[in-house]
């Protein structure tokens, strides 16, 4: 009897170790999910930034200073 009880006792710290090494797995999952997601979203972030950047540049620009710009872009025209 004593044998039984004390087999029960390991059993439920087993099944209580197993839970907490799934719980702090998932929560490295997650932690580790959300990283990714912060980074995605702080690239775009930049992104949007350096665009902005470069439009408020151009639009500053005199026209010549924009056709000196543009003819390192844009193709010349045949004919």
């Amino acid at each position: 009897m004593f044998a039984l009880a004390r087999l029960k006792l390991y059993a439920y710290a087993a099944i209580a170790v197993l839970g907490a090494v799934i719980m702090v797995y998932l929560k490295g999952v997650a932690s580790g999910a959300q990283k990714v997601r912060m980074k995605a979203t702080q690239r775009r972030l930049d992104d949007i930034i350096d665009a902005k950047d470069v439009e408020n540049e151009v639009k500053s620009l005199d026209d010549d200073a924009l056709l000196d710009r543009a003819n390192k872009w844009v193709r010349k025209r045949d004919g």
